[in-house]
């Protein structure tokens, strides 16, 4: 409602692994506000996909764990560290790291330390609101746009696959990078999009 709502018209939304499924729900709900949906490999669109922690009670203490102010924020500050972002993102990249360039860092750093982060992280936990974006994606009507990387290490291609399968008229485009195209094939990833998004506003 604050940022895409406040545009004189719909909105084309990009949105990458974690935070696609709060995208797909709010798509859902209001689904005048977006012109498209573009999802930088999503995660818990898929019924079968595992989601959160198994436990309910689990999910419910770690989640509750993560909102205290003291021991929450501690621990959340130490996973969103520089060292622990250039850790998490060697881990996802296809080089092993070698692009993770100071910059990209500063980014993914800034954007992990904005006033109340921690808080969507501690929800992703709830089992809830993977069911609800899995079904949401397979409702959804709003043209939308998967992009995958090949050479991701944990999640194969495969699973694109099956995403735009379980939802007919989803397009698929595949970059030779890991888990972050944006990232390692920015120029392929640019050029991709916006021909894509030149598509999709004329739907």
């Amino acid at each position: 409602r604050q940022v895409v709502g406040a545009t004189d018209q719909p909105a084309h939304v990009v949105a990458s692994g974690r935070s696609a499924p709060f995208a797909v729900i709010a798509c859902a709900s209001r689904p005048q506000m977006f012109r498209s949906l573009t999802m930088i490999e999503p995660s818990r669109l898929s019924v079968s996909e595992p989601v959160g922690v198994r436990s309910p009670l689990m999910a419910r203490l770690l989640r509750l764990s993560l909102r205290l102010p003291l021991i929450g924020e501690s621990a959340y500050n130490v996973v969103v560290s520089r060292r622990g972002l250039r850790f998490a993102l060697r881990r996802r990249l296809a080089s092993g790291g070698a692009q993770v360039s100071d910059d990209v860092l500063d980014h993914y750093y800034a954007v992990a330390h904005q006033p109340g982060a921690r808080f969507a992280p501690a929800d992703t936990l709830i089992d809830d609101q993977g069911t609800t974006a899995a079904e949401a994606f397979a409702a959804s009507t709003t043209p939308m746009l998967l992009l995958w990387g090949q050479r991701d290490p944990a999640r194969p291609v495969s699973e694109a696959r099956a995403l735009r399968e379980s939802r007919p008229g989803t397009e698929l485009r595949i970059f030779a990078s890991g888990a972050l195209p944006h990232v390692e094939t920015p120029d392929a990833f640019i050029r991709e999009l916006l021909t894509w998004l030149g598509a999709a506003a004329r739907v």
